[in-house]
Order: C-alpha cells, then structure tokens, then sequence
C-alpha cells in the first residue's frame, strides 16, 4: 500500500475531526477548520497528514517550533494520531520523519513530545523512534477571565 505524508486540506476536515476525538480531544468541523487556519498563519508551526492510496488521511501530527531562555531552540510534537486499524504499518514513524526533516530544515537540531503517563504505547513508540524521556512533570491551566 502506497503511503504520503502531506499537508492537510480542506476536504481532510472530517476525517481530521474523527482523528483528534480518537485522541481524546473533543472537535468539530468549525473547529478544526479555525485551527488549522491559525496554524497556518503562524510561522514555526506545521502539521502533516498522512495518506493512503486513495488519498484519504490515516493519521495527523501537529508540530512546533520553540525558543526557551532555558534551552536551545526544539521543534515540540504537539499532537500525533494514527487511526487504530491502520496502527503498526509505520505511519507514526512517517509523521515523526516529517516533523524531523521539518525541524532540520529550520536548523532545529532537537525534538520534543509530551504525553500523557496513561499513554503507554505512545512512550514504547517514541522510545523506539529514538526518543530518552527527559523528565515527569505537572502541568497547570488556568483559564483567564
């Protein structure tokens, strides 16, 4: 089967949709549409979708480009799914190429990714795509009046 990883379309919405609810995020068309209009705008932001055959998108990573006082500069990982009956044939490790060739092209020499300590399966993946895991941390929200 004949994959590509591209940048998403308008017509990717739905299934993009589908993907990030699948993440445990809740979205809809609106929504999506919103964001990925933002990202757009924004330099130091990407995301990919990867395809199958016909086109149709099996799975997203959204990524980013940060500067810390604390840190050389990281392209993060901000979000990455792949659709469950699609899981195992590579194409998270297509994404995570992309974000990497992404970062290199921008002179970032290091990647980042949170995620969630329920998320086994996501930790083995990210080890197995060279990923060390740095540290655990809280993170804290607070939503402004």
């Amino acid at each position: 089967m004949s994959h590509q990883v591209r940048a998403p379309v308008g017509a990717d919405v739905p299934v993009l949709v589908a993907l990030t609810e699948a993440l445990g995020y809740p979205c809809s068309e609106p929504d999506l549409h919103e964001r990925l209009s933002r990202l757009s705008a924004v330099p130091g932001q990407v995301v990919f979708v990867v395809t199958d055959a016909t086109d149709c998108p099996l799975g997203w990573v959204h990524a980013f480009e940060g500067i810390q006082l604390t840190s050389p500069p990281f392209v993060e990982i901000a979000g990455l799914v792949v659709d469950e009956q699609a899981q195992g044939q590579g194409l998270g490790k297509m994404l995570v190429d992309a974000v990497a060739a992404w970062a290199k092209g921008r002179n970032v020499a290091r990647l980042r990714v949170h995620t969630r300590i329920c998320r086994e399966g996501a930790h083995h993946f990210y080890v197995r795509q060279g990923f060390m895991q740095m540290k655990t941390q809280h993170v804290f929200q607070c939503e402004l009046k």
